[in-house]
């Protein structure tokens, strides 16, 4: 009688762990979770790349290629790789190959190393010996990124959650300080993992930077207009405060506010926007936001008439209807 696909798949196991085994012949694919799916879903979700053998039951190669991989000197490398086998007489490994490719070559087993973001670090086809594997899985696995485990993806998609909250909200100080308790996990965004968690988290990064860099693109010209200077120099300032926590976004602020204190004329506007800033920062928390309130109250009332008493009234009626 011939023998189920599944005696071929390999199910999840735990991540960290490389354990060979079988599913049951006699249960139904219907009952069954799709072991290709589990094994993307787990890889996506933590960061994990697969190894991927695919190969077919009556393949020698095939099957000394397995008995390699539980080999003792392997296990430093395999340990973190999400495994899965694949039988090539089977539809999914169709499916497989439409998305992932095949190896140059036509020997089996094909095997592949696939990160978690999608993208095929390595194939090859034909036997390897563990010297062999070792040799591409310690190369490669350097591009593969970090694994995070379930309480770490947990912590930044609540983050991010919360960042992009701030966000659509127009607080982007509140967004960076949703944001700050992942440096624990890597400089933010650039965690160096793959996992969706982190890749959103990056991304969210990026976006920022990207509403950065529009707001103060055209600083240089804004500075050149009397009525816009203060409103210029006060973006840039405080895009420098809010943003120092994150060096990708500091990094593109530090050129233009060098550039606003190399500027003889714009000292006293640059120093203005300082201290309004400073009043701000004291009004975006409830403990010190009566202090913050009274100092936008002592610009308005010792520079009436100018930018930066306009420009303090706007802050102190944003902050007082709060």
């Amino acid at each position: 009688m011939r023998r189920s696909s599944k005696s071929w798949f390999l199910p999840l196991v735990l991540l960290g762990a490389l354990v060979l085994g079988n599913v049951c012949a006699t249960a139904s694919m219907a009952q069954q979770p799709d072991p290709i799916e589990q094994a993307l879903a787990a890889s996506r979700a933590t960061g994990a790349p697969m190894l991927v053998i695919a190969g077919r039951e009556t393949c020698p190669n095939c099957q000394n290629l397995l008995k390699q991989l539980g080999q003792r000197d392997l296990a430093r490398l395999t340990t973190g790789v999400i495994p899965l086998k694949v039988n090539v007489d089977e539809p999914q490994w169709q499916a497989w190959a439409a998305q992932y490719g095949r190896p140059n070559g036509t020997t089996l087993p094909f095997v592949y190393l696939i990160r978690a973001d999608g993208e095929t670090l390595h194939s090859h086809s034909g036997p390897m010996d563990s010297a062999q594997l070792a040799t591409v899985l310690a190369g490669q696995l350097q591009l593969a990124g970090r694994p995070i485990n379930p309480r770490q993806a947990e912590a930044i998609s609540q983050a991010v959650s919360a960042a992009e909250e701030a966000v659509e909200q127009e607080d982007p100080a509140g967004a960076v300080r949703e944001l700050q308790p992942l440096k624990q996990l890597g400089e933010l965004g650039q965690l160096g993992s793959f996992a969706e968690p982190a890749l959103k988290a990056d991304e969210l990064v990026a976006r920022l930077g990207a509403q950065v860099q529009e707001r103060l693109g055209d600083v240089s010209q804004r500075i050149e207009s009397e009525d816009d200077a203060m409103q210029a120099c006060f973006d840039v300032v405080q895009a420098k405060r809010i943003f120092a926590a994150i060096p990708a976004i500091d990094a593109t602020i530090n050129p233009i506010f060098t550039e606003l204190r190399r500027n003889r004329e714009l000292r006293e506007t640059l120093a203005e926007a300082q201290a309004i800033d400073r009043a701000v920062r004291q009004c975006e928390s409830n403990s010190t936001r009566q202090r913050g309130l009274e100092a936008l109250q002592r610009i308005i009332d010792e520079s009436p008439g100018t930018p930066a008493a306009t420009l303090a009234q706007a802050q102190f009626d944003r902050y007082e209807a709060q």
